[in-house]
């Protein structure tokens, strides 16, 4: 995999937080700030896939796609 140079500035707070999980876990602090990145990002995606299936459950309601409140309380039963 390819790698990629950026600079970051960080708050002295997290960068000492940085330091310290890094050598608890015996891992760089490359390694880590990757790993929050990567999280950050699935989170993210995860967020905007449940908003494009909040879109398109309204979307289907608007359309007629929806079940009535009885037949949901029956099913439920």
């Amino acid at each position: 995999m390819s790698e990629t140079h950026r600079s970051f500035r960080l708050r002295e707070d997290v960068a000492q937080k940085l330091k310290f999980y890094a050598a608890k876990e015996d891992r760089s602090g490359n390694w880590i700030v990757n790993a929050a990145l990567e999280a950050y990002f699935a989170h993210k995606e995860a967020e905007e896939a449940r908003w494009n299936e909040t879109l398109e459950a309204v979307s289907a309601i608007e359309r007629g796609e929806g079940l009535e409140g009885e037949r949901v309380m029956h099913w439920l039963k």
